[in-house]
């Protein structure tokens, strides 16, 4: 099995992206693939990577040639099991354990078992998922979680325990886009998010977020039960004053400031009921669950080639076993024979 791949650390997302396939350009390509062996088309935000049996030059051509374009930015794998078990089991992501890659190549292999694909292809995959299965399962890599957005969406979980208001405020930046998707997951949450430049989209909203307008915040100041502010304003967004006037009902509330240089004025956090945490406090944190995953990730490593050595064991096992077997013409023979390969079964 080989494979093209092109990912975030060898060229930017404008150039990622012009890979990307469509429907009709992924059935073409699968279509054309079909006579060598078939292919896997995986392309998420990271990465676009084409696996195929046969010849490179011919996946190639298939593959620019409904791309429309080509790229020397593209890593060729002659052999490639290894690097799609290492990417199962998130050692070849941007945040080393995460599990989103191993849905993404569980979607792209059952996007292909809808056309040809050959045994090999089959049975890497299934093995693959399987690796990514066991190493997150014996690891506990995927549960560490290591980014400023989601500590601090974690962090808001814990303080409300349950059904509450967050205030977010700067949902449009990078951090702000992933503390947003944290907390979206939480139905029991109620989100008010905004953003200062106003670019804040209700396309960007879910059943339980509400944009609201930057200028309102202090509006939603005594309804929120947690504050999330991470703007890239050089002022302070959330002034000792206007919160102290704004904050009307006695209970907890949690202000998370994000932001550098502090969205949230000098004695906030020294108001009644209020709990205050800066970004740098979450930084010492992220800090030491990155050092935890790394520790993890060699341990996801072993796991990884333990896996491999089995895949290839069985691999052998099975070649060995159709070399002995004698020259049969039969037709029952041969389909039943087809048959197993097609169901991988042993």
């Amino acid at each position: 099995m080989h494979c093209l791949s092109i990912d975030y650390q060898c060229a930017p997302a404008r150039e990622r992206s012009q890979f990307v396939p469509d429907r009709s350009h992924r059935a073409r390509l699968q279509f054309g693939l079909a006579r060598t062996g078939g292919c896997v088309l995986l392309a998420t935000c990271h990465r676009v990577e084409l696996y195929f049996l046969g010849s490179r030059s011919v996946a190639e051509e298939y593959f620019f040639r409904e791309a429309n374009i080509s790229s020397e930015h593209f890593v060729y794998y002659e052999e490639a099991t290894e690097h799609l078990f290492a990417l199962a089991a998130g050692l070849k992501s941007m945040v080393v354990g995460e599990d989103e890659i191993l849905h993404q190549i569980r979607t792209a292999y059952e996007a292909a078992r809808e056309f040809e694909i050959g045994t090999e292809l089959h049975e890497a995959f299934q093995y693959a998922i399987r690796c990514g299965k066991r190493v997150r399962a014996e690891t506990g890599i995927s549960s560490v979680a290591c980014s400023i957005a989601t500590l601090a969406a974690n962090r808001v979980f814990r303080f409300i325990k349950g059904e509450g208001n967050v205030l977010l405020v700067g949902g449009s930046g990078k951090i702000g886009q992933s503390v947003l998707g944290n907390l979206q997951a939480k139905a029991r949450l109620t989100i008010f998010a905004t953003e200062r430049t106003h670019a804040f989209s209700a396309t960007q909203a879910a059943s339980n977020v509400f944009p609201v307008p930057y200028a309102e915040r202090y509006g939603f100041l005594d309804r929120a039960d947690a504050v999330v502010s991470c703007t890239a304003s050089p002022h302070v967004v959330f002034p000792f004053e206007e919160v102290s006037r704004a904050l009307l009902t006695p209970k907890n509330r949690l202000f998370l400031d994000l932001a550098m240089p502090a969205d949230v004025g000098e004695g906030v956090g020294g108001l009644a009921g209020v709990t205050l945490a800066s970004i740098d406090d979450f930084r010492a944190e992220a800090e030491e669950n990155s050092r935890r995953r790394q520790s993890l990730a060699s341990d996801a490593h072993v796991i990884v080639m333990r896996c491999l050595t089995e895949y290839y064991a069985r691999s052998r096992t099975k070649a060995r076993i159709w070399d002995t077997l004698p020259d049969l013409p039969s037709r029952h023979f041969l389909s039943e024979r087809e048959s197993w390969e097609k169901d991988g079964k042993e």
